[in-house]
């Protein structure tokens, strides 16, 4: 036809020399519009669909629904680990085989009173016995040990793997003396440790718990009867 362009000449607005139109910049082909020529046709028809809006909204419906997928797969993840710990309730409060228990206070020289529950030793196997083989008793502040009168006997650290403090008390309840009784092994040589006075009472805690306590001159100690709580 007489006007009509041969398809192979050259669009009349196109350089036959560049490969894009004048005021383009020259760049890749893009593999979406134009597939590479070695893939096979299945394959270049998806990346060509991909170039199209029906493509792209394909694409885009999969990307949420995977985000779906992974959203309800931690969710089941924490769903199934197990339940958060929680704190127990305390075991209750017993003391060693053979003993009893007793509230106290000691209160110091300017008026300041501290309360606690014991471990109490009103017997011979007891007084033999005292911290022996301990090395905590877990609820109880500290031991007493409650004579039925006064006495001036000596103690020991015989066998006990800890250090105690020890603090002595008369028949009113006053103090008398303390002392600090490292550890010893199972000895006749064990260090004895004496008040200077007749005592009627004492309490032995581990090391810093007479301080904590108030027990010194001054102080003076009182059994209170069952412990609270108890």
């Amino acid at each position: 036809m007489v006007g009509a362009v041969s398809p192979s000449a050259p669009r009349p607005d196109r350089d036959p020399t560049l490969s894009v139109s004048p005021g383009e910049v020259p760049g890749a082909a893009d593999p979406l519009v134009d597939p590479p020529d070695g893939l096979p046709p299945p394959a270049r028809r998806r990346l060509w669909l991909l170039g199209t809006d029906a493509g792209l909204w394909r694409l885009r419906l999969g990307i949420v629904a995977l985000g779906v997928l992974g959203f309800l797969a931690f969710i089941a993840v924490g769903a199934n680990r197990p339940p958060d710990p929680i704190l127990a309730p305390e075991p209750p409060r017993t003391p060693p085989a053979g003993f009893g228990e007793t509230g106290f206070s000691i209160t110091t020289g300017e008026g300041v009173t501290s309360t606690g529950c014991a471990v109490l030793a009103n017997a011979e196997a007891q007084w033999q016995e005292g911290f022996m083989h301990k090395r905590a008793i877990p609820g109880y502040d500290a031991m007493v040990f409650d004579f039925p009168a006064q006495r001036d006997g000596a103690f020991f650290n015989r066998n006990v793997p800890i250090t105690l403090d020890i603090a002595w008390f008369d028949d009113n309840g006053d103090f008398v003396d303390a002392a600090r009784m490292p550890p010893c092994e199972d000895a006749e040589s064990c260090p004895l440790y004496r008040p200077r006075a007749p005592y009627r009472r004492a309490v032995e805690t581990p090391v810093g718990g007479l301080t904590r306590l108030g027990a010194g001159p001054g102080a003076k100690l009182e059994l209170t009867g069952p412990c609270e709580g108890g």
